[in-house]
């Protein structure tokens, strides 16, 4: 925090106060803490005072809320609005009309048209999602970015220059660029699966140069405190024009857009409000054209998004156009010669994301890439602690003061803060930055924030609103050594590093948004996304009558779309409630929709025998092909896929491209393997059931619990794919270790697998196996011996689902400590045997939760040995055993057996625990305070026992027993 600069806060154990100097940060770490301990505190120095202990060397980190507080106190901080999205709630409602707001402007009046696309907010630089970081939004967003500049600059990906330019430039002149992020897949579903994972550039905000001015004498006037920052109000959007000069700089990518000057607006929205109802993307381009309008490009929605366009961004600008028709030729040439390249490597990142490739996704573990770029850190700090601080900070007036205390005051509830440590990329070392987010749960609370701009003088609210607190530094560099375009660097502009000559003329005031939205993407969205839960839960019914008076009546669809809509709807409900498996629901009760209901689509509605996952490549319907009689002979099987032939993972990825690019090619096997109708997409790691349709991959013979009929009633297949000849004769000339190794293990279970008397037919008699199939769609012989061997590829009954196990947990409710808990259990697991499984809280202790969840998913019945007092014990329990219960293979259907016993003996409970040695939890021996610290716990238990009894008595299906407390009941 400055080169220079100390903060000092309290220490929580021993009030002796400790120091933190910025000398002793990290250049990426936390802060080290210089501390004289007090007596008895274990964090730093020790007792009596002792010399300068370091709180990080010793385990202990600083609290985050206090190194908030004192850098906030000192009269070294400033702070601003360093990132936020676009403000959606001042726009007008949607499809309002925005000819009548040029009316007055004459001929400096302009419309501007954008295309709409639909992914997920993203802010940058550093990458934040809509209300958070370090999440898969954030950092798919960052690897998405870099991939996008390393290929428009032609740089490699582990040496992005212009990136990091680019990144340093906005942090030091305040600038927070706003994307659309849009990715198949691996974020979530909207209303198509684009065909390229990409960034749109849609706003960038300013903080003003009075909020980032840096004082370069000691003589400089002081920057107020943060509670009289007159700056934090002075965030500001750049206009369109300043926008296309800066993504012209960057070479960043814009939507598409046509500027229309003002005579021409009325006509412009006249035929977009007629023509929404049926207009996809490849008819926009056409209509846009043919109004005369001036047109602004680089990559089309329709190359990257596909053809379902949702819709519109209309904005009423008062402007001169001849000076932006050559802002926008300006932008087209710079461009159009890196089409063709950015939109090659866009799109194989796409088909990386819509396969969900396993190392991307496991690169979303860390920082990407690979920590060679900030990320701001999340430091513990309760809501409740961040409003108490602004409590006391908030009582000055300033901007930032009336919005935080009017969001403690009014919207505490509703809204929550996160506090994160930053070191910025534009000066490593030189001291970190404190940032709070303000993450907003409740939307109504823009729409009403107008009145608290007016009446109070507090600054806008805008969507994930991040606050960075900085103590005064040295003055950063604003040099320009190295930027790609001299030009650039002649005179600034605004403070934005732009020249004169690129905005020559153009001035330009936004007047009114809106936002228009057309029927191809509506249906989709709020159609069949958003009534998901609608149509699994209540039926093909309550789905239909939500969808008639709901949806069609709310957008006012007209009456002949509407019909059309409505038999499509009939007939995807009778799709979902009767011929999909539960599997494919279960995907749809995930909000991911898309894969199945673009196969429905692609087959024109038609009933599912006809497309059951045989669709799944694009080929089969997009270019019209048929699939193999192999493909379709595979999927009407679960198929395991048993590897001996591939090189081992670490030779892949050796093999692979360089460190920091994508791979672009998939292993031999695989390519085999998709050829043949496996897709990636009906892929299952480490199934517990075998899937009709569905395929596994695994390197080790299969386990024959997973291929027995018990578990499953969908036939299964094992193709088992061995060294090759060539490779067992060469064996002894392959001169690297790793490979050899593998090689030699690999033939061993391969001729182990084919032993008649010990290998994989014995153990599974009834599965059909088949060692080096051809897996040649047009040439292999597989498709006509699976019928001789017992798998029906004719019948036309519904794909099977997936067999699920049954559990049984039984637990006491109600029934405190000492009551007999145990020794019900233990009772119970005698005379069960090896179908029960006791899971006790006093032998596990921490990783009870697991094995709880572990237990659950191998075991007929569950015996929980751990108390119940209340309801939120018992929430906790239904919250372990749930991800048990909702796994798409290999899940498990949970019932509870609740035992409650009749009445509560608060004496007999405490005899029994003050007899207790140390093997349990709770006993008069190791519990702090001895016999009256251990009954105070146990006063705790008995008194929520007593006071939720009677409810959980009254649960459907409970067992209440006197058993517990009556020696005749006892036996």
């Amino acid at each position: 925090l400055g080169s220079d600069f100390r903060v000092s806060a309290q220490c929580s154990t021993c009030s002796v106060r400790w120091v933190c100097g910025t000398r002793a940060f990290g250049v990426w770490g936390r802060p080290r803490v210089s501390h004289e301990g007090g007596p008895g505190c274990g964090v730093g120095g020790g007792g009596g005072g002792g010399g300068g202990g370091d709180a990080a060397a010793a385990g202990a980190s600083p609290d985050g809320v206090q190194w908030l507080q004192s850098l906030v106190q000192s009269n070294a901080c400033t702070a601003r609005c360093s990132a936020n999205f676009l403000p959606k709630f001042n726009n007008q409602g949607e499809g309002e009309r925005l000819a009548g707001s040029l009316a007055g402007l004459e001929s400096r009046g302009c419309l501007l048209v954008s295309k709409k696309h639909s992914g997920s907010l993203l802010m940058a630089p550093p990458f934040y999602s809509k209300n958070g970081v370090a999440n898969d939004f954030s950092r798919l967003g960052c690897r998405v970015m870099l991939e996008y500049m390393c290929a428009v600059w032609d740089e490699p990906t582990d040496n992005p220059k212009t990136f990091a330019r680019w990144w340093r430039d906005a942090e030091e002149r305040g600038l927070c660029y706003s994307f659309e992020l849009v990715v198949p897949r691996m974020l979530g579903d909207h209303g198509a699966t684009p065909t390229a994972a990409y960034v749109v550039l849609t706003a960038v905000s300013h903080t003003s140069p009075s909020t980032t001015a840096r004082t370069s004498s000691p003589k400089a006037t002081k920057r107020p405190r943060v509670d009289r920052e007159a700056g934090a109000a002075g965030q500001s959007f750049l206009s369109p024009a300043h926008l296309l000069a800066l993504a012209r700089k960057w070479r960043l990518p814009l939507n598409e857009t046509w500027f229309f000057p003002g005579d021409r607006a009325l006509a412009v929205e006249e035929a977009l409000h007629r023509e929404r109802w049926q207009l996809t993307d490849a008819g926009a381009n056409p209509l846009l054209d043919s109004l005369g309008g001036h047109h602004q490009r680089f990559l089309g929605h329709s190359e990257t998004q596909g053809d379902v366009l949702e819709g519109f961004v209309l904005m009423a600008v008062e402007a001169d156009m001849e000076p932006l028709r050559r802002l926008i030729d300006g932008y087209n040439h710079e461009m159009a010669p890196l089409r063709g390249k950015v939109l090659a490597r866009l799109q194989h990142l796409g088909e990386l994301c819509s396969v969900q490739d396993p190392e991307l996704k496991a690169s979303l573990a860390s920082p990407v890439p690979g920590g060679q770029f900030p990320e701001p850190e999340h430091l513990a700090a309760p809501s409740e602690r961040l409003w108490d601080l602004w409590g006391a900070v908030s009582s000055a007036p300033g901007p930032l003061g009336r919005l935080f205390r009017r969001l403690r005051d009014s919207y505490q509830r509703q809204v929550s803060l996160k506090l994160y440590a930053y070191q910025p990329l534009s000066r490593p070392g030189k001291g970190m930055s404190l940032q709070v987010q303000v993450h907003v749960h409740n939307d109504q609370i823009f729409y009403g924030w107008p009145l608290h701009m007016k009446g109070e003088g507090c600054p806008p609210l805008f969507r994930g609103m991040v606050v960075q607190f900085d103590a005064e530094n040295e003055p950063c560099s604003f040099s320009e050594d190295g930027v790609p375009e001299e030009a650039m660097r002649n005179c600034e502009v605004d403070g934005l590093g732009l020249s004169d000559k690129d905005v020559a003329g153009v001035h330009l005031r936004i007047v009114a948004i809106s936002k228009l939205k057309c029927l191809n993407y509506i249906w989709r969205t709020f159609g069949i996304r958003n009534q998901l839960s609608s149509l699994l839960s209540g039926g093909a019914e309550a789905f239909l009558a939500r969808t008639q008076k709901g949806f069609l009546r709310n957008w006012k669809v007209p009456a002949a779309e509407g019909e059309r809509l409505l038999h499509l709807f009939a007939r995807w409900a009778r799709c979902v409630t009767s011929e999909m498996t539960e599997v494919e629901r279960h995907t749809l009760g995930q909000q991911q929709y898309l894969a199945l209901l673009e196969r429905f689509l692609a087959r024109g509605g038609a009933a599912m025998e006809t497309w059951h996952d045989q669709a799944a490549a694009a080929d089969d319907a997009g270019e019209g092909g048929a699939l193999s009689k192999l493909a379709l002979a595979l999927r009407r099987c679960f198929v395991v896929v048993v590897d001996l032939r591939s090189p081992p993972p670490a030779e892949q990825e050796a093999a692979k491209a360089p460190a920091g690019t994508l791979a672009t090619e998939i292993s031999p096997m695989m390519a085999s393997l998709s050829a043949a109708g496996l897709m990636e997409g009906q892929r299952l790691e480490s199934p517990r059931a075998a899937v009709q349709g569905y395929w596994t991959l695994t390197r080790v013979p299969p386990s024959p619990k997973l291929l027995s009929s018990h578990t499953s009633a969908a036939p299964v297949v094992v193709l088992v794919f061995g060294p090759e000849q060539g490779q067992l004769s060469d064996k002894g000339l392959v001169e690297d270790k790793v490979q050899r190794g593998h090689l030699t293990r690999m033939t061993k279970i391969w001729e182990a697998i084919q032993d008649k008397s010990k290998g994989l037919q014995a153990k599974c008699p009834t599965v059909p196996v088949f060692f080096n199939p051809s897996l040649d769609p047009d040439g292999s012989q597989l498709a006509d011996e699976l019928p001789e061997v017992g798998v029906d590829l004719v019948s036309d009954a519904p794909v099977a689902s997936a067999s699920r196990r049954k559990c049984t947990i039984i637990a006491v409710a109600g029934l405190p400590p000492g009551g007999g808990k145990s020794t019900l259990v233990k009772s119970l697991a005698a005379m069960a045997g090896d179908r029960l499984k006791v899971v006790s809280s006093d032998n596990l202790k921490k990783r009870f939760d697991q094995e709880l969840a572990r237990a659950v998913s191998s075991f007929d019945v569950v015996a929980f040995d751990k108390n119940l007092p209340n309801f939120r014990a018992l929430a906790k329990l239904l919250r372990t055993v749930k991800p048990v219960m909702d796994k798409t293979v290999g899940g498990v259907d949970v019932s509870f057996i609740m035992v409650c016993p009749a009445s509560l003996s608060y004496p007999t409970c405490w005899e029994r625990i003050a007899q207790r040695d140390t093997r349990y939890a709770l006993n008069i021996h190791t519990c702090s305070g001895g016999a009256s610290g251990c009954e105070a716990v146990f006063r705790g238990f008995f008194q929520d026992c007593e006071k939720f009894l009677p409810q959980f008595q009254e649960l459907p299906g409970a067992v209440i027993t006197p058993a517990f407390f009556d020696p005749e009941q006892k036996a």
